[in-house]
C-alpha cells in the first residue's frame, strides 16, 4: 500500500469516530452509572487489540480511582496469549462464554 492510501485510511477511521461520538458519549455515561453503582467494567479482547484493553484497564486506578477489583479483562487465550499473540483463541466462542461469565 502507498504512503497516501494508509493516510486516507487514517483520515476515514478519523471520520468513523467522529461519526460515533454520541454512541461513544452514551456508552461512557452508561458505564459511568454502573460504576457509580457498584458495577464493574470488563474489557474483551484478542490479539494486540488485547494490549490496547490491558494497557488502558491498567491506566483506570491511577487515573480514576476505580478498584483494581472491579475492572475485568478477558483476553482471548487468556494471560498466556500475551507470549505469542495466537490468533487461534479469538475465534473460540466457548472459552470466550466461559470466561464472560465468571
Amino acid at each position: 500500500a502507498s504512503r497516501g492510501s494508509l493516510a486516507d485510511a487514517q483520515v476515514e477511521a478519523a471520520k468513523a469516530v467522529r461519526n460515533a461520538i454520541p454512541s461513544i458519549a452514551r456508552a461512557a455515561e452508561i458505564i459511568a452509572g454502573c460504576l457509580s453503582s457498584g458495577g464493574k467494567l470488563a474489557y474483551a479482547a484478542a490479539g494486540s487489540s488485547g494490549l490496547m484493553a490491558l494497557a488502558d484497564a491498567l491506566e483506570l486506578p491511577g487515573t480514576f480511582g476505580i478498584q483494581r477489583d472491579r475492572i475485568a479483562i478477558l483476553i482471548a487465550g487468556g494471560d498466556e496469549a500475551f507470549k505469542t499473540l495466537a490468533g487461534g483463541p479469538e475465534d473460540d466462542t466457548e472459552e470466550a462464554s466461559t470466561r464472560s461469565e465468571e
